[in-house]
């Protein structure tokens, strides 16, 4: 479904059972080698979010994305955290060059969180990127409340404007007008 047994695997390991998982896909007229270098450069005081750059300011989040490459974020390594806000965010565990980025974090509380990119080339040059989130946390009904209720919603909004966002700009740099919506 991801990257192959290998990333299953990891999966399991990390987060053998999640409370919650998503998984959310966008086609992109673009190749994988197009695409990754804006996943790689993902997060607050790097290329930003790719989403409502407004909405993520009135949190105090200070960040905007950027409409092109940025070379001194190209070099990420294990162990690089994506900074999705002023926290601590979750850190790179796994990577295939054009294929994927897994990222894993362990928060207080006991809260652990795995969010992955992938990249699944089409037939027609097109790519698919899928993101994995998986999610634990102690199942208590103030954590069912804050996680399901007024988080996921919340993440649900950005992450499709994100995923929106990185098809725009990879489609306008391979020369292709963005698409509406």
């Amino acid at each position: 479904m991801y990257a192959g047994s290998a990333v299953d695997s990891l999966f399991r390991r990390l987060l053998p059972e999640p409370i919650y998982s998503n998984v959310r896909v966008i086609s992109i007229r673009a190749a994988p080698e197009a695409i990754m270098p804006w996943l790689k450069q993902l997060g607050i005081r790097k290329g930003g979010l790719y989403s409502y750059d407004r909405l993520e300011n009135l949190f105090g989040l200070n960040g905007y994305s950027t409409d092109r490459i940025l070379p001194q974020y190209q070099n990420l390594q294990p162990g690089d955290t994506l900074l999705p806000g002023p926290m601590n965010g979750p850190r790179l565990v796994a990577m295939q060059e054009i294929r994927c980025l897994i990222f894993f974090a362990e928060q207080p509380g006991g809260v652990r969180n795995l969010w992955s990119f992938h990249l699944h080339p089409q037939p027609d040059g097109s790519t698919r990127l899928l993101t994995v989130y998986r999610m634990s946390y102690a199942p208590t009904f103030l954590n069912f409340l804050i996680w399901r209720v007024f988080i996921d919603p919340l993440h649900f909004i950005m992450e499709q404007k994100m995923l929106r966002g990185i098809r725009d700009r990879a489609e306008m740099a391979a020369g292709f007008q963005p698409q509406c919506a």
